[in-house]
């Protein structure tokens, strides 16, 4: 039998271990890195640098604040092309915020990132865990000899394993920090993306409406130009005036014809192209859109549009 056994240790030895485990953990940390023992206490016993925000100096005003045709006003409302009064841009963004492909790519990414925190945040569980468990049925011999009283019984064995890495050095708390980082990156980035996704639908809007009116326009201007041929083709057939100005309003006329269809391709292109934005197939927009002006904002003129450009950058902010 060892002197040791049954015995307890002498309160001597057990400091001098503690000494000895003491020294061996200092000269551990100090050797981990650039993370002295000092700041690894500071920061919450997690080595490497607690992240520092960057400085990102960003101008209070606008270089042209105190020019008395820009209104600056606080945003009080998230819908700023709520100021057109435009019911269908406001049907085409809500539908747009709904069914936009990339939208929807932005926020499953959110989903993700969670997915992503929460494996993280298990990691300061333990890591491994089991659970077992089985029975048995045994009956006995009925023809062999010395037969136990009892011929059938059961048996159960049950149990567990668990393995767990204690987050001594802060790996796993710093694995959740980059985690939570990257979450809140993926929700800015889905912010960026739905302001983006409103602008992009509001200015397709505008510029479909905008060809329409000019579509119009120069229907109008086919019209007048025939009326216009027809009064010099009359003049110049009783010597008023000479074959030139004929041939002038011929000219006029195909020109003012040749620009209906590049408008009608635009507008079909204009189309597609707020399809793409809502996440449909691309067809013909105008039965659903119809005829309506051009959207003005408040004020009306380039005056307006800068009022609204700020109200709109101070909102997405």
């Amino acid at each position: 039998m060892s002197p040791l056994q049954g015995r307890c240790l002498p309160a001597w030895l057990m400091r001098s271990n503690a000494a000895a485990l003491l020294v061996v953990v200092a000269v551990l940390v100090a050797g981990s890195g650039c993370t002295g023992i000092g700041r690894w206490a500071r920061q919450g016993f997690k080595v490497g640098p607690d992240y520092l925000r960057p400085s990102a100096p960003v101008a209070e005003e606008w270089i042209d604040f105190q020019d008395p045709s820009i209104v600056n006003e606080p945003a009080v409302d998230s819908s700023w092309w709520s100021v057109f009064g435009d019911p269908h841009l406001d049907e085409l963004i809500n539908r747009a915020s709904l069914q936009n492909l990339t939208l929807q790519s932005a926020g499953t990414r959110i989903l993700e990132a969670r997915a992503r925190l929460n494996i993280a945040r298990g990691n300061l569980a333990p890591q491994i865990q089991q659970a077992f468990g089985d029975c048995a049925r045994i009956n006995t011999s009925t023809t062999a000899a010395d037969v136990l009283p009892i011929n059938d019984y059961d048996t159960w064995d049950v149990g567990f394993n668990a393995s767990w890495e204690l987050d001594f050095w802060g790996r796993f708390r710093r694995a959740i920090e980059s985690e939570e980082a990257l979450l809140n990156a993926e929700i800015e980035n889905y912010d960026s993306v739905l302001v983006l996704l409103q602008a992009e639908v509001a200015t397709a809007y505008i510029q479909y409406r905008t060809l329409q009116e000019r579509l119009e326009v120069a229907k109008e201007n086919v019209e007048l130009q025939r009326r216009s041929l027809e009064i010099a083709d009359v003049r110049f057939r009783n010597g008023q005036v000479t074959e030139l100005d004929v041939a002038q309003a011929k000219e006029n006329l195909a020109a003012t014809e040749s620009v209906i269809p590049d408008l009608e391709s635009r507008i079909r292109q204009t189309g597609n192209a707020l399809c793409v934005l809502l996440g449909v197939p691309p067809h013909d927009m105008g039965e659903e859109l119809g005829e309506r002006p051009v959207p003005e904002p408040p004020g009306g003129g380039p005056y307006g549009r800068i009022a609204l450009t700020s109200h709109a950058t101070s909102t997405a902010r």
